[in-house]
């Protein structure tokens, strides 16, 4: 019964100790943190060990205070006391035993390390979340930049060098015709390295025209 009070300290001990490194982990670094896993490690060790003698101190709490009600029983007859039990009787029937005292202190520290697992547990659904939630909205930037790559610039206002170029110039060749917007030819997508080649035509002063192109 020793060593049971003695594993049942220890567990204490270590649901406290892994609360205290909880308190100051954020949730991303849960998995992370050795110090938390090494104490996690610990608590679970404990308590498989704690909730199996559970029965076992039961069992015995319950023999030890039928055993105690029989020796009261038996005091009490020996006494012959017509004024009623003694003091020392009255407390004697109030009194734990030790498998009592046994199975109340298992009791405590497994739900010492069930507080500490809770615990565990909730920093560990924030983190998943917190997780979930990134990666979400990584997709997102990411779908979002390859459908403006895929539509090209379909919908947005561009600047288009219209200087004189063979065989209708850079606007033709972009995918509108120079005689109007009603014929236009197949257009294609701009690609980065276009975009800056227009950027760097605005930048040397070459004549531009604001074309809007439909959606």
């Amino acid at each position: 019964m020793r060593r049971l009070f003695e594993e049942c300290e220890v567990a204490r001990g270590n649901a406290q100790l892994l609360s205290q490194a909880m308190t100051f982990a954020k949730p991303s670094e849960l998995l992370g943190n050795q110090v938390i896993k090494e104490f996690h490690t610990k608590c679970m060790a404990s308590q498989d060990f704690i909730v199996a003698q559970i029965p076992w101190a039961t069992a015995n709490a319950e023999r030890s205070r039928e055993r105690l009600a029989e020796q009261q029983a038996l005091a009490a007859v020996a006494a012959a006391n017509v004024n009623g039990p003694t003091a020392a009787q009255q407390q004697l029937s109030h009194a734990e035993t030790a498998e009592e005292q046994l199975l109340a202190t298992l009791l405590f520290a497994n739900q010492d390390l069930v507080e500490a697992f809770r615990q565990y547990d909730e920093l560990e659904r924030i983190g998943m979340q917190e997780a979930e939630e990134k990666e979400v909205e990584a997709r997102s930037r990411v779908e979002t930049k390859t459908c403006f790559t895929q539509r090209g610039l379909i919908g947005v206002i561009s600047w288009v060098d219209t200087s004189p170029r063979p065989e209708g110039g850079l606007l033709k060749q972009q995918g509108f015709d120079r005689r109007g917007p009603s014929k236009r030819a197949q257009s294609t997508v701009w690609d980065r390295r276009e975009i800056q080649e227009l950027g760097a035509h605005a930048a040397n002063g070459t004549r531009r025209v604001k074309v809007r192109t439909s959606s």
